[in-house]
């Protein structure tokens, strides 16, 4: 029980395996012991984000924030929260700050994206899932989604080959 690594990875193991509510009390025991409350916070603001408990992820996030500045997990998840509290236009800030501070991560690419579209944006969708789609070329749903907004954005052409690429990778893509 006072082993925080331990609390720390079964509170982890929990909330990956669906059971966020009793993850949190092995979170918040490992905080109470841990020389590296940030990395603690983090995963603690992703439980309380799931648990829809949203000053609870916000503190644990500032926490995270002030722990670790910087730390790109931190504005993926503060743009969640803000996307969640209704909040887009700074959302799109928190997740475009994350996108470009972590190229080599493909949740706040995506995110930036969605929130792209949803701002009518569509050029800037482009150039965020142009960036998912190095990631993972072999994706057929992302070049279907980059075919989307090729579409939106007036980009013809190029729309029809990435749903042509699409159907290369994944034939039977419905």
């Amino acid at each position: 029980p006072r082993n925080w690594q331990a609390r720390y990875h079964l509170g982890r193991a929990l909330y990956a395996g669906g059971r966020a509510e009793e993850a949190v009390a092995h979170l918040i025991a490992a905080l109470e012991q841990t020389p590296e409350p940030g990395r603690v916070n983090s995963l603690l603001a992703q439980v309380w984000l799931q648990l829809e408990e949203w000053e609870a992820a916000a503190e644990a996030l500032d926490a995270t924030e002030l722990a670790m500045p910087g730390f790109p997990p931190a504005a993926f998840y503060r743009g969640e929260l803000c996307y969640r509290l209704g909040r887009l236009e700074v959302a799109r800030r928190h997740v475009e700050r994350a996108a470009e501070a972590a190229p080599d991560w493909d949740r706040p690419l995506l995110s930036a994206a969605v929130l792209a579209e949803e701002d009518e944006d569509p050029e800037a969708a482009v150039r965020w899932l142009r960036a998912a789609v190095e990631l993972q070329p072999d994706d057929a749903m992302l070049r279907v989604r980059l075919g989307s907004a090729l579409a939106a954005a007036q980009q013809p052409r190029e729309s029809v080959a990435a749903f042509r690429r699409a159907l290369e990778i994944a034939p039977d893509l419905e």
